[in-house]
């Protein structure tokens, strides 16, 4: 905490966001940011504030309401601020937050799965390289922590061959009916079964579907390939690598055999029209049909070779809440860009700017358990 500076001013758009409130409190702990706090909606700002306020903390956090997408107050809130959070759902307030942040100089972080930020064009990268600050997108535990659990693990190896990353999502209870189900409808709409293997990226066929044995009563679970931007330039970096992927287990037999074929069908015939009811469905279906054991899980299995030698190495991540999981990683990333111990002007994604072991040490002592295992086959 003592190396983040304690000037520094953090904004927090989407305060009030299952996701918003975990980041209030996590920063107050691990910096001496003050902390701005904004959203539309006056009482839910308050009650927000008034939920983390106590007598040390009091005079750390300010609030303002207002709509971010219209209101050019935004501009002078941004001026002189060192970091702005979007922690919002993906929608049109960006563009005037993006220009807010060139205008001041100040950095950006978000934990949407996409926005226009992903697909720059290269006038606004240039932009933002020119005004000196730095653009981190699809912060959270995916996107966000799986390349950098392969670039962690490279540094394992002499040459890291394959680092395949599995992950599980089954908070016990279900998911609630929220924005966040929201945006994981609407990721179905850019689903893409793709994978590297064997040296190129192609779409695997249903029984290519790898099997994951996950850690702790998990089992041997069918996973299904999901494409990450994050994950796509690993081969460039690892340039022996010739085998990953981030590969998703489903919910239960219902949600995966009833529900997401429906999700895939909407979303590519009537997206808008079937958001909301399938969206209530995947919704249901999480909380009637849950089934233990429960958590958000990240589970690394890479080989190469050590010292001449055949090498594997696994890791496993897990936290009971997806939204602290989600949180957690994204505050180690805005200490490292405070610090500036991970920091460059320009657009980066969180998995590939982000110091892996400064991540995992921050992450372990946050909250998630973290076990890892090496061997060298001799």
């Amino acid at each position: 905490m003592d190396s983040v500076k304690a000037s520094a001013k953090i904004i927090i758009v989407g305060c009030y966001g299952l996701a918003g409130q975990k980041l209030v409190r996590l920063l107050l702990a691990e910096t001496d940011a003050r902390l701005v706090l904004v959203g539309r909606n006056s009482q839910r700002v308050t009650e927000t504030a008034e939920k983390y306020v106590s007598g040390e903390t009091r005079s750390r956090i300010t609030t303002h309401v207002l709509d971010a997408a219209s209101d050019d107050a935004i501009y002078a809130l941004i001026a002189d601020a060192d970091l702005l959070v979007n922690a919002t759902a993906p929608g049109a307030h960006n563009r005037r937050l993006i220009e807010a942040c060139i205008a001041g100089r100040t950095d950006w972080i978000d934990m949407q799965l996409s926005n226009e930020l992903l697909t720059a064009e290269q006038r606004l990268r240039e932009k933002i390289a020119a005004a000196g600050c730095c653009f981190v997108i699809q912060a959270g535990f995916h996107p966000g922590v799986p390349a950098a659990l392969v670039r962690y693990a490279a540094a394992q190896f002499d040459q890291l061959t394959t680092a395949n990353v599995g992950a599980i999502v089954r908070p016990e209870g279900g998911f609630p009916y929220s924005s966040g189900i929201m945006e994981l409808i609407e990721m179905f709409g850019d689903y893409q079964a793709d994978a590297f293997v064997d040296g190129q990226w192609r779409v695997l066929k249903a029984r290519e579907f790898p099997k994951f044995d996950f850690k702790h009563g998990f089992g041997r679970l069918t996973t299904y390939p999901m494409t990450l931007p994050e994950m796509r330039a690993l081969p460039d970096l690892i340039p022996e690598l010739e085998h990953t992927g981030l590969f998703i287990a489903g919910w239960n037999w219902f949600a995966d055999y009833l529900v997401t074929p429906l999700l895939l069908l909407g979303a590519k015939f009537a997206p808008k029209l079937s958001a909301k009811p399938l969206g209530h469905l995947l919704s249901w279906a999480t909380r009637t049909f849950a089934k233990a054991p429960f958590g958000t899980v990240l589970q690394l299995e890479a080989a190469g070779t050590h010292g001449g030698q055949p090498a594997h190495y696994s890791m496993f991540l897990r936290h009971e809440d997806e939204y602290e999981f989600t949180v957690i990683p994204t505050v180690s990333m805005i200490k490292q860009l405070l610090t500036g111990t991970a920091r460059k002007p320009g657009i980066h994604m969180m998995g590939l700017l982000t110091g892996p072991e400064t991540m995992l040490a921050d992450m372990e002592r946050m909250g998630v358990v973290i076990e890892k295992e090496y061997f060298i086959k001799n």
